[in-house]
């Protein structure tokens, strides 16, 4: 199987697998090499994906308009997935309402549904997540907030440094 490595920059080149696994295992801080390319570059500048993928990631980046798992229709606004309805500011001004990736991980992880997509999870009646294989990100994202306050963490530390003591 072939995959491409895309750069920040907008390159690509195609990859093999023995290629793509080595890139994956290096640390985002760290760099790749790719001799049989002649390239060296920061992990955090590239991006891989299986090649017959490619149309639809294409596809996904000129995406403006979508709708969230629950239904909600959003759009995109230099960049960012915000809601269709635009509300005033203290100006007067009106302004898109930003997305909280925490109760929409598909906006996290920038896999809105098109309207396409939509019909189709709906008439087969899939699991949204699944579809667009997202369910880790939405599991990290909502065990990431399991404490409401910061008391939640430094209480319980206190408690074991008195027991100590």
């Amino acid at each position: 199987m072939n995959y491409v490595l895309q750069l920040t920059t907008g390159e690509k080149f195609r990859i093999n697998k023995i290629e793509a696994e080595s890139i994956i295992g290096v640390k985002s801080d760290g760099s790749i090499a790719i001799k049989r390319l002649g390239i060296m570059i920061p992990k955090r500048m590239c991006i891989i994906y299986p090649e017959h993928s490619a149309d639809r990631i294409e596809e996904k980046k000129k995406q403006q308009t979508g709708i969230l798992h629950d239904g909600t229709l959003v759009k995109r606004h230099f960049g960012q997935w915000v809601l269709n309805d635009l509300v005033p500011d203290e100006n007067g001004n009106y302004q898109p309402i930003k997305i909280d990736p925490t109760y929409y991980p598909e906006v996290y992880a920038d896999a809105v549904a098109s309207e396409d997509e939509w019909k189709q999870i709906k008439s087969n009646n899939l699991n949204y997540f699944e579809y667009f294989g997202i369910n880790e990100t939405k599991e990290r994202i909502e065990n990431k907030n399991e404490f409401t306050k910061l008391g939640d963490i430094i209480q319980p530390i206190k408690k074991v440094t008195d027991k100590a003591k």
